[in-house]
Formats: C-alpha cells, structure tokens, sequence
C-alpha cells in the first residue's frame, strides 16, 4: 500500500514539475530545488487520498500569518475531542518554506502517540510557541521559531462516520493567540 501510495505521489511531483519547469521555471528562472519545494508545497494544499486529510492554516483567527517571535498560540481539543481516526493524526510545525522548524527539543509534531497533559476537564491543549510554555506543559508543546509558520493537521483514515471530518461533523479547532 505505501508504494502505491509513494507512485501516486512520484505522478503528482512529476506533473507538477514538468507544468512548474515550463510555466514558471524558464521564465522566473527557478533554481530545480525551488521548482521542487513549490510542487511539494502545491501538493501538500490537495487532499492526497481518500485515506489522509491534511488541513493545512496560513492565518490566526485574527486573520494574521502565525509568527512565533510575536505570539504565543494554542489548539484547545474538548475532552473526547481529538482528531476523529482510525489510523493516526498529527500535527505538523513547518516553516514558510515548507521545511521542519529546527528546536532545542527535536519535536516536529504532535500526534496521538504523544502523552499529553490533561486539563481537569479532560480537554487537551497544544502549545505552539517558540519558548517552552514550562515544564508542566512541555509534553503538549510543539516548538515554533522565532518567525513565521505554517501548522499542519493531518488525519490518516479518518473515521467515516459521525463525528468526521469528512461529513463536517468534526472541524479542526482553530488556533488562537495566547493573550
């Protein structure tokens, strides 16, 4: 299944950089690594498969790009509200460029294989910030740099019954500045 699923990506890249190559590559006079990043960037946007989601957020609910050196942020899940899979989820810290955030505790993501702290209630939330949000919540901390970022949700086989991100039943939380 994974090589079926990498062939169907090799298509994709390959089309994208032959239209990439010939419509902006030779008139913008691209570098091959840029043409490449911006067709992993066009199709990181699309749904791959049935199978995956990927929810992918540029702005904050201000309508603001995220920026790590001026804000801190969180994605606040109510109990029982995580991604809705039957597979895995995770959240993803990308720069503007679509590479990983370098940070002193070597995390890129979070995903349900993390243990996370709970609040009282049972909610869960995820720290997205450049400094640690302290040691009580460092286990629920996605490191982000002192700049710009884009997060990336991921929902492998989502479930397909209610609540699902596929029927609109379960919707991505939003990802709000930390006062």
């Amino acid at each position: 299944m994974e090589k079926k699923a990498m062939k169907r990506v090799n298509v994709i890249l390959e089309t994208e950089l032959y239209d990439k190559a010939r419509v902006v590559g030779f008139i913008r006079k691209k570098s091959l690594s840029e043409i490449v990043r911006d067709a992993l960037r066009d199709w990181l946007r699309t749904n791959v498969d049935e199978r995956a989601e990927l929810v992918l957020s540029e702005k904050d609910e201000r309508g603001e790009k995220y920026d790590g050196a001026a804000h801190k942020y969180v994605i606040h899940f109510d109990k029982g509200g995580l991604p809705p899979v039957k597979g895995f989820w995770s959240l993803t810290m990308y720069d503007p460029e679509f590479f990983f955030v370098p940070n002193p505790i070597n995390r890129y993501n979070l995903s349900q294989r993390n243990t996370f702290v709970t609040n009282p209630d049972g909610s869960v939330d995820l720290y997205l910030q450049a400094e640690s949000p302290g040691p009580d919540k460092e286990a629920n901390w996605l490191p982000a740099p002192k700049g710009k970022f884009i997060p990336m949700l991921r929902l492998y086989w989502p479930t397909d019954t209610p609540p699902s991100i596929l029927d609109g039943s379960w919707k991505p939380p939003a990802l709000k500045r930390v006062p």
